[in-house]
């Protein structure tokens, strides 16, 4: 028989319901964050990848999920058209995005991408 416990367990649900609840004053704010692009491919249309920030060393010290929907894909290919730079979207680049948080129970954290900046950021990441 196994010994009694005092453990206090909490339905998946629960959890998920108070991360959302503290998060929700923040889903749907933009701001812009710096990151390197992850395990990204374009797939009907929109642009699916992790951001990722690195130390000197390489290692990988936050990522997270990102989205561009098609819409705001089109849009950014557009505006980096404008300023005669072609938009890659390569594992590897540096990009300057503006995002909101997005927070599923099924799916987690994540940020959609509903802009970029090709003045402030050069495809290589270095700043202008």
């Amino acid at each position: 028989m196994p010994p009694e416990n005092n453990n206090r367990f909490f339905a998946l649900s629960d959890i998920t319901d108070r991360v959302q609840a503290i998060l929700q004053p923040y889903i749907g704010k933009l701001f812009w964050v710096k990151a390197e692009i992850s395990s990204g491919k374009e797939r009907g249309g929109s642009f699916y990848c992790d951001l990722v920030e690195t130390d000197g060393n390489g290692k990988i010290i936050a990522q997270i999920r990102c989205t561009i929907w098609s819409r705001d894909l089109d849009t950014i290919k557009k505006l980096f058209g404008e300023h005669d730079l072609e938009l890659k979207l390569d594992d590897g680049t540096v990009v300057g995005f503006q995002c909101s948080l997005q927070y599923s129970s099924q799916y987690g954290l994540s940020l959609k991408a509903v802009a970029a900046d090709p003045i402030r950021f050069d495809l290589t990441g270095r700043r202008e």
